[in-house]
C-alpha cells in the first residue's frame, strides 16, 4: 500500500484536547455518541411552563413543513469551509429547498454575555439550522440563533471536538430541549445519518454519509455513482479518481484521495475518540467504497 499523503489541515487548528466536562446538574442523561457519525439526533421533550428567553416559544411542529412553502435551511457560518459546505448544498439542493447564510464574525469571545453585540439585529426565518461553527463562541451562540430564527430542529457539526467541548454540547443540548427544539450533533458532519425528526431526516437523506454504486469491470472499478454525497461534496470528489482501480485497492485509493479533499474535521485527537476526526471521516469513505463493492 502507498504511503498515506499528508492530510490537508485547517489554517490556525487549535489542540481538539479538551477534558471531558461533566454535564450540567439536572441535565438528562445522554449516552455516549456513537463512532463513525452514525445516528446521534435527539428529539427533547420541553420541560412544562419552560419558557425561552424572548417571551415565547420558538420550536415549531415537527413535521415537515408544508410542500407549497418548502423548507427554509439557515447555514451558520464562520469561515470558509462552513462557506463552502453552504455554497455545495445550495448547488445541490432539492426543489423546493431554501438556502440562507448568516456569516458570523472570527474571533468571538470563548464566553459570550449579550448575545446582541454579535448578532445582527434581524436574522431570517428557518425550519432548519446548521451550524458550522469554527470556534467555541460561534458555538454557543446556537440556541440563541435558534429562537430567533424561529428552527424547529438545530444540525450541528461536531468537526473539531475544540470547538464544541462535552460539557458545551450538553448546555447547549439542555437549552434546545427547554425551548422545543430537536437537534443532533454529528461526529464528523459526514456521517451523519438523520435522526426522529423529519427535518433532520430529510436533510441526511440529501446530504450525509455518503453513499454510492459501484459497478465493476472485470477486476477493476467501472463505472462510479454517487447515491448520496455527504454536505462538502467529498464524495464526488473521491469517486473522480476510482474508474479504472483494482477493486482491491479502491478503497485505500478512495481514502487517501478524501484527504486531499478540503475539509473541516480536525487532525488532531479526539480525547474521547483517540483518534482524529480527519481520519473517521477516512473510515466513513473507505466502508462506503468497500459497501458498494460487495453489492455489486
Amino acid at each position: 500500500m502507498a504511503s498515506p499523503q499528508p492530510p490537508v489541515r485547517r489554517p490556525g487548528q487549535r489542540s481538539a484536547g479538551v477534558p471531558r466536562t461533566p454535564a450540567p446538574r439536572g441535565a438528562p442523561a445522554r449516552s455516549a455518541p456513537p463512532l463513525l457519525g452514525k445516528r446521534g439526533a435527539v428529539v427533547p421533550r420541553p420541560s412544562p411552563g419552560r419558557v425561552p428567553r424572548g417571551g415565547r416559544r420558538r420550536g415549531r411542529n415537527p413535521g415537515l413543513p408544508s410542500r407549497t412553502r418548502g423548507v427554509k435551511v439557515l447555514f451558520a457560518t464562520q469561515g470558509k469551509y462552513g462557506e463552502r459546505i453552504a455554497e455545495y448544498v445550495t448547488a445541490n439542493r432539492p426543489q423546493g429547498w431554501e438556502i440562507l447564510r448568516l456569516p458570523l464574525r472570527r474571533g468571538l469571545p470563548v464566553v459570550i454575555d449579550d448575545p446582541d453585540e454579535v448578532l445582527p439585529a434581524s436574522i431570517p426565518a428557518a425550519d432548519l439550522l446548521v451550524s458550522l461553527h469554527e470556534s467555541s463562541g460561534a458555538a454557543e451562540l446556537i440556541p440563541d440563533i435558534a429562537q430567533r430564527c424561529g428552527a424547529a430542529a438545530v444540525l450541528a457539526a461536531v468537526d473539531d471536538r475544540a470547538t464544541c467541548p462535552r460539557g458545551l454540547e450538553n448546555q447547549i443540548g439542555k437549552r434546545l430541549g427547554a425551548m422545543g427544539v430537536a437537534f443532533a450533533f454529528p461526529r464528523p458532519l459526514c456521517g451523519f445519518e438523520g435522526g426522529p425528526h423529519p427535518l433532520l431526516n430529510a436533510f441526511a437523506e440529501r446530504f450525509g454519509r455518503p453513499r454510492m454504486r459501484i459497478d465493476a469491470d472485470g477486476d477493476r472499478v467501472g463505472l462510479v455513482t454517487i447515491e448520496r454525497d455527504c454536505p462538502c461534496g467529498a464524495g464526488r470528489f473521491v469517486a473522480k479518481v476510482l474508474p479504472g482501480t483494482r477493486l482491491s485497492e479502491a478503497a485505500d485509493t478512495g481514502a487517501l484521495r478524501h484527504h486531499h479533499h478540503p475539509c473541516m474535521a480536525s487532525m488532531e485527537v479526539d480525547p474521547e475518540l483517540s483518534d482524529t476526526l480527519m481520519h473517521l471521516s477516512g473510515y466513513i469513505f473507505r466502508a462506503a467504497i468497500n459497501a458498494a463493492i460487495r453489492k455489486g
